[in-house]
Parts: C-alpha cells; structure tokens; sequence
C-alpha cells in the first residue's frame, strides 16, 4: 500500500512539474508561473498549496 501510495505522489509531483514546465513555455515574457493543484477524489476535491515555479536564469549574459 505503502509503495502505490508513493508512486502515485511521485507521478503526481512529475505531472505538476510538466505543467509548470509547460507554462513557461507557453509563455516566453513570464519570470515564473504559480501552479494551482487540486486533488480529485471519488468524494470531492481537495486543493493543495500553490506552488511557484521560477524561469532557470540565462547561462550567460553578453
């Protein structure tokens, strides 16, 4: 139980990250996105803490 339980917050933790991956690219002007999630459950929804994601600073600057 204990293992199925962690992959499923694993995969949730990975699909969190592809998004704000995602919007960042979607777009190219933002500094960072703050992602919303949300848990659905058979017995309603549960809305998790927001999670800011920052643009990875350029490599190099002139």
């Amino acid at each position: 139980m204990r293992e199925m339980i962690a992959d499923f917050l694993t995969h949730t933790l990975q699909r969190i990250h592809q998004d704000a991956a995602q919007a960042l690219a979607d777009t190219p002007g933002a500094e960072g996105v703050i992602v919303h999630p949300v848990l659905i459950t058979p017995t309603g929804q549960v809305p998790l803490e927001p999670m800011a994601f920052a643009r990875a600073p350029e490599a190099s600057r002139g």
